[in-house]
């Protein structure tokens, strides 16, 4: 995986270690499973909008990290899969209508 890009249970790892938190202490904290908070440590599940809120509630931040986080991971992992890539290169593209055309 490219340097630029973390998956986000590798960044809520390094969260944390810097915070000096176990799953077990956060999920208690963000009124979440700890289950839930292993399996996105472990990029086992994936962070959705509840828990993206909670997340940047109790790191002081705002969601979007955590949603635009996730989002660039998701976009590797499809560009990464050589069946994905194949289905959209057969898809056509649309042409302008002419409605929209004098834009």
């Amino acid at each position: 995986m490219p340097k630029s890009i973390q998956s986000p249970g590798s960044v809520l790892n390094l969260f944390l270690r810097g915070y000096s938190l176990n799953p077990t202490s956060l999920s208690k904290q963000i009124k979440l499973s700890q289950a839930t908070v292993r399996l996105i440590a472990l990029d086992k599940t994936r962070i959705s909008v509840s828990v993206a809120m909670r997340l940047a509630k109790f790191f002081k931040m705002k969601p979007e990290y955590w949603l635009n986080l996730q989002t660039q991971y998701d976009l590797y992992l499809a560009d990464s899969n050589a069946k994905l890539k194949k289905l959209i290169k057969s898809i056509p593209t649309a042409k302008k209508p002419k409605a929209l055309s004098h834009r």
